[in-house]
């Protein structure tokens, strides 16, 4: 083997090395290809828990489904109930009257339709309210009574809330960039409350509360 056939080996070699080296420690992710600015690689975590889902949240979706005509129209599911059944059961034990119940409940069907969301999609909103991290801890707006109660703090606040049209008391009270998609939600919140009421299962079991202290 001549010496310059040795030196371009030995080079050869060098660089083979130098690769291998440079794959090693290169980050994981992007050895399998993952695109970390890809919005469909994030984790998202699942909706929590509102209470336990009964048989009579489960005969309420089933019943409402079709009569629904806003955007829970067949998209009513227990689980959903069941956090209605939370903010119903917050609002009677304030000695509220149902018209609470109806403005509350509007106001998570537009804010995440009726789940208990704790991913942070818009800023720093979390909870059946979105409500901001300066409403309370991410704790206190994850617990639907919590997050409820603070909601109705608010609300009381609101001048003529009692008669005033319900989706004007939902924007009063979240102060929303899109107003006028509170209203038309009114009318299945009502049939929500009034199923609930009906039913007897607003008393059913609650979540683990935290003391009310919270809202803006």
């Amino acid at each position: 083997m001549t010496r310059t056939v040795r030196h371009h080996l030995a080079a050869a070699l060098a660089a083979a090395s130098l690769t291998a080296g440079l794959l090693a420690a290169a980050p994981a992710a992007h050895a399998v290809g993952i695109d970390l600015s890809d919005p469909a690689a994030v984790t998202v975590e699942p909706d929590w828990s509102c209470g336990s889902v009964g048989d009579s949240d489960r005969d309420i979706a089933t019943r409402l489904n079709l009569q629904l005509t806003g955007t829970l129209y067949q998209h009513l599911t227990p689980y959903r109930v069941s956090c209605a059944r939370a903010i119903v059961n917050a609002v009677q034990a304030q000695n509220l009257p149902q018209r609470a119940a109806v403005i509350a409940v509007t106001t998570s069907i537009v804010e995440t339709t009726l789940r208990n969301n704790p991913n942070t999609e818009d800023h720093d909103s979390v909870g059946l309210f979105q409500q901001r991290a300066s409403w309370g801890s991410f704790a206190q707006r994850m617990d639907p009574t919590w997050s409820t109660n603070a909601f109705l703090k608010a609300m009381v606040r609101v001048s003529n809330w009692q008669t005033r049209p319900i989706g004007e008391v939902c924007q009063a009270v979240q102060i929303s960039a899109f107003p006028g998609r509170y209203q038309p939600q009114a009318a299945d919140a009502e049939r929500i409350v009034n199923a609930l009421l009906s039913s007897g299962s607003s008393g059913g079991d609650q979540p683990v509360a935290g003391n009310w202290d919270g809202g803006p």
